[in-house]
């Protein structure tokens, strides 16, 4: 087409036939007001009008000349369109039009509904190429198998691709095409906690983003990890967003647990060593008798083998994570072990106004053990059942002998445990969240570090328990441990 269109040539005939003749005749009246002043208000009105007239023609020119201009770009554009023989995704790109002019907005309007919709052709041309099988297929492929829900959308937040593995995360059935439907009516965010302002900032901002989303009332019921990620594209390309759902529950839920064993921790830490510098200091500050004394030494020496024990629960944990906890097997007694787990106990026991029963039979086989981690865990069982027992209760340990195990079971009438956490309770750093139980102190190592060593005997540790009657915990152990 010819570079001169009818617009250019208006615009030429404009400035022809108004602005030079206005510019002519305010330059001549300029001229004369400087080299013949005037004294008659006739002459200097004349004068004057006939300046503000080549003022005005001007003004009125470069009005008419950019509303033309606009006029002449829209024309041309689509003139270019009409004369393409290719897709419309393969014309040149629309140029937008500067100003506030209802001409410039519309066209403008225009232009992006056209570019998002070659977005779309386009994203719909590669995945239909991608499934036939062309050289991007292992893009697709790999889209498509990746174990993270994947999703493509436009900014409106249209879905135009998505994978198998975002169907799972969001409950529908794989084979259902989710192109065209909304992304936020697959994640549901109004209905969970938080989810109407992450909704807020997502459809207000069109930042990289990252929000973690908590499906119910506790991390249990699950978590989220929502991102999503602005999609490079070519120029004049509208926004898309790839949209990235992770199962952050196993996450965050060791998060939690983490930050409470740092919490038991520094309780468990604090409480002995307060205890050591009161009683250590009272005794370098004032005078006491000899009883007095050996009552505050013990006292002190019982805090200092707390701590030793947390420190080496600790190590112990440390061993656990990097797969290097050991055994130290030696031939043992197994009677004599429980006798010394079982005198242990006896003072807290009485302190608590506890009965603690024992009963086992009078001979049981030599086993190779690690003498050191049975009695540990015998004493934080029968620790835990004292614990959690109220005054006047029992706690019973009995020994059954099988033709290929040793069962040590320690019994209690304490307060049992919650159905629910019974499956939980041997995890690290678990603690129940019954009411009852939150005035007693503990990291949620003991029962985690009781179930390895046991397994690492070739045995197991098991619990059964009923609420307000109390637990079981067995014990069992292989005769032929070697």
């Amino acid at each position: 087409m010819p570079s001169n269109t009818p617009t250019s040539s208006l615009s030429q005939m404009f400035l022809i036939w108004q602005v030079f003749p206005a510019f002519a005749v305010g330059l001549l009246a300029g001229v004369l007001l400087w080299l013949s002043p005037v004294t008659s208000p006739l002459q200097l009105g004349v004068l004057f009008g006939i300046l503000g007239l080549a003022i005005v023609s001007v003004v009125t020119f470069l009005l008419r000349h950019h509303r033309v201009m606009s006029l002449g770009i829209v024309e041309k554009q689509l003139s270019q369109l009409a004369e393409t023989s290719s897709a419309l995704s393969d014309s040149k790109a629309i140029v937008t039009l500067l100003g506030t002019s209802s001409v410039a907005a519309g066209w403008n309007l225009l232009a992006e509904r056209l570019r998002e919709r070659r977005w779309n052709e386009s994203i719909e041309q590669s995945l239909a190429a991608n499934a036939e099988g062309n050289s991007h297929d292992i893009v697709y492929r790999m889209a498509r198998c990746h174990i993270d829900g994947l999703a493509i959308t436009d900014r409106q937040g249209i879905i135009r691709f998505s994978n198998p593995a975002w169907a799972m995360m969001v409950d529908i059935d794989e084979k259902v095409n989710t192109s065209g439907q909304s992304i936020f009516e697959h994640l549901k965010l109004d209905a969970k906690a938080g989810g109407q302002d992450i909704r807020n900032r997502l459809q207000n901002t069109s930042s990289p983003s990252t929000h973690v989303v908590q499906l119910g009332r506790s991390l249990s019921d699950g978590v989220w990890r929502l991102a999503r990620i602005p999609l490079d594209g070519r120029a004049h390309d509208p926004e898309a967003f790839v949209w990235i759902l992770r199962d952050h529950t196993q996450q965050a839920l060791a998060e939690e647990a983490r930050d409470r064993f740092v919490g038991a921790a520094t309780h468990e830490l604090r409480t002995p060593l307060a205890n050591i510098l009161a009683y250590s200091e009272t005794l370098s500050n004032a005078e006491m008798d000899a009883d007095s004394q050996r009552e505050f030494f013990n006292t002190i020496s019982s805090e200092a083998l707390r701590l030793n024990r947390l420190l080496d629960q600790l190590l112990n944990l440390q061993q656990m994570e990097a797969g290097s906890l050991t055994l130290d097997r030696a031939p043992c007694d197994v009677l004599r072990l429980i006798e010394e787990a079982c005198d242990h106990m006896q003072p807290l026991a009485e302190k608590r106004g506890l009965k603690l029963d024992r009963r086992t039979p009078p001979n049981l086989p030599a086993m190779r053990v690690d003498k050191e981690k049975i009695i540990s865990l015998l004493i934080n069982l029968m620790g835990n059942a004292v614990k959690y027992t109220l005054p006047g209760g029992e706690v019973k340990l009995s020994v059954e002998l099988q033709a290929d195990f040793v069962r040590i079971h320690i019994e209690d009438t304490g307060i049992g445990i919650p159905e629910d956490a019974l499956d939980k309770i041997f995890e690290r750093f678990y603690r129940c969240q019954d009411p009852r139980t939150s005035d007693q102190v503990g990291n949620g190592l003991g029962l985690a570090l009781a179930k390895e060593v046991a397994l690492l005997h070739g045995g197991d540790l098991t619990v059964q328990s009923e609420i307000n009657k109390g637990s079981r915990f067995t014990l069992h152990l292989p005769t032929g441990t070697a």
